[in-house]
């Protein structure tokens, strides 16, 4: 399978020799607003960094050639709306919907159009009857293991089984169904694996480690063809590494030098080192790397590495990015995924070197805040933001997509935008990258753990929620706080009106 493609992105380039394309098109019905995302999901989860936008025109139409190296899973979006496809070289989807209509009323045609109609008939993605409702509620989650045995995992095997009828049965190219089966397949070991892991922990079944162990070996791990093009199945490797080190560092509190040697052992490196590593590239990152270069098959490690060089390009982690990068090149030279990776930190780099020199972009290194109510009166005068972060929040990085429309609405008032970076004296490099990578314009400060209790204090005494990130702050023109835990940019409305409140 690994001769199937050197390079590959979207829209009407052809980026490499191999790579051959599609034309998705179609109507979309009782339109307002006139863009279309299709993800394109190459790695292992819905990563924005590998979307196309494609405009609709003023009868709702469209029409998007897309090259393609091989088949691949993609999220369309529209809105509310989304609607899973299966894409594929040489085959052309046509579709059409109804905004204002459920998402099931939709119309797949075009070469395409089998495969996509079965899986939209399978409803892979649909949340299933062991996981429906409040976990407080879940029957399944208080059950032993005997019982989940007849009355979830038998009902999932037959559930596959009717699948796989469906599948074969259904006249479309031999290679899809494999991807079709097999996606199935692993969708619902990762939903096994969530259940287990998160609504039989939180009912505190006594057997939810046996059932999770279970749930492990439920399947084979996938192998390089099914990795290619199943997401599912890339998810699932990532659980699976995931949970052999979280057993390898189990009991860490109650007796550290044993799980140090069995994480050591696991690895196959010093703690030290492992430790310096995690902590200069971020643990989810290179811990899944030093996992798979000694303990999975060879032929799906530079799998592993190029699935974590698009969640850190992702989240715009560009030294981890590279970092990785230049380690899939190193052991890996030929790997066919290796162009795309390069592509993509490439993109990271280009976006560093032309924010670095943003003036708009103010860095108050080495200032320490000691008293929220005595830095706000340098912007005396004017609305504060105060946006609470760190380099290693999930949530903040995500209320970050939000920031560009918060600041083309407030675009020449009178409001200042700070962000104070809780982290370790170390993640100085990364602060500023981070700013600069997400075109954070505004003012920009850091603490550490210890520095930034005062602030929380201050806060706690005008109500606010503490120890949260993202927190946001919100000052008025005199430098009193009049929101101690204000609306996050991605509430939008909710936040435009607490500003326009204050200003």
């Amino acid at each position: 399978m690994r001769q199937f493609f050197t390079t590959v992105f979207i829209l009407l380039i052809t980026t490499g020799s191999n790579a051959q394309t599609c034309t998705l098109s179609g109507r979309v019905i009782n339109f307002k607003d006139t863009t279309l995302t299709l993800n394109l999901l190459y790695a292992g989860a819905h990563y924005h960094n590998q979307s196309v936008e494609i405009k609709l025109n003023a009868g709702g139409k469209f029409k998007q050639t897309i090259a393609l190296p091989y088949p691949v899973f993609a999220l369309l979006k529209y809105n509310e709306f989304e609607r899973r496809l299966l894409l594929s070289p040489g085959r052309n989807l046509h579709l059409s919907f109804n905004a204002l209509q459920s998402e099931e009323n939709i119309l797949l045609a075009g070469t395409a159009g089998k495969e996509n109609n079965l899986l939209n008939q399978l409803k892979i993605e649909d949340i299933p009857f062991f996981m429906q409702g409040k976990w407080e509620e879940n029957v399944y989650a208080k059950m032993p293991i005997d019982s989940l045995e007849a009355g979830v995992l038998q009902v999932v095997r037959k559930e596959y089984a009717a699948a796989r009828i469906k599948i074969e049965s259904t006249p479309v190219p031999g290679n899809l169904q494999q991807i079709l089966l097999k996606e199935y397949k692993y969708v619902n070991q990762c939903f096994l694996y969530d259940f287990a892991g998160n609504f039989m922990r939180w009912a505190k079944n006594k057997d939810q480690e046996q059932f999770l162990n279970k749930v492990i070996s439920l399947e084979p791990l996938p192998d390089s063809a099914t990795l290619v093009s199943c997401l599912y199945a890339n998810m699932m490797l990532d659980n699976y590494t995931r949970y052999q080190l979280m057993k390898a560092g189990e009991d860490f509190r109650k007796d550290s030098v044993t799980a140090k040697h069995r994480i050591e052992s696991l690895l196959q490196m010093p703690f030290a080192e492992i430790n310096k590593q995690a902590e200069q590239y971020g643990e989810r990152y290179i811990l899944s790397w030093l996992y798979a270069r000694q303990n999975l098959p060879e032929k799906i490690q530079d799998k592993v590495l190029f699935n974590k060089i698009m969640e850190s390009c992702n989240n715009k982690l560009f030294s981890t990015a590279k970092a990785l990068e230049d380690t899939l090149q190193r052991y890996y030279p030929t790997s066919s995924y290796f162009s795309m990776a390069r592509l993509e930190v490439n993109k990271l780099r280009q976006l560093f070197e032309q924010q670095s020199g943003n003036t708009k972009i103010v860095f108050h290194t080495g200032k320490k805040i000691k008293s929220l109510k005595e830095f706000v009166q340098a912007y005396k005068g004017k609305v504060v933001y105060l946006d609470i972060w760190g380099t290693w929040c999930g949530p903040c990085r995500v209320e970050m997509g939000y920031v560009p429309e918060l600041k083309k609405r407030y675009a020449g008032k009178d409001i200042v935008f700070v962000y104070l970076d809780m982290d370790d004296d170390n993640k100085e490099n990364l602060w500023k990258e981070m700013a600069y990578l997400y075109e954070l314009e505004g003012e920009h400060y850091r603490l550490n753990n210890d520095e930034i209790q005062s602030c929380w204090k201050e806060i706690e005494n005008e109500g606010g929620v503490t120890n949260r990130y993202p927190t946001y702050v919100l000052f008025d023109r005199d430098g009193k706080m009049v929101k101690a835990n204000a609306e996050r940019p991605g509430s939008r409305e909710k936040l435009y009106k607490q500003l326009d409140e204050v200003l």
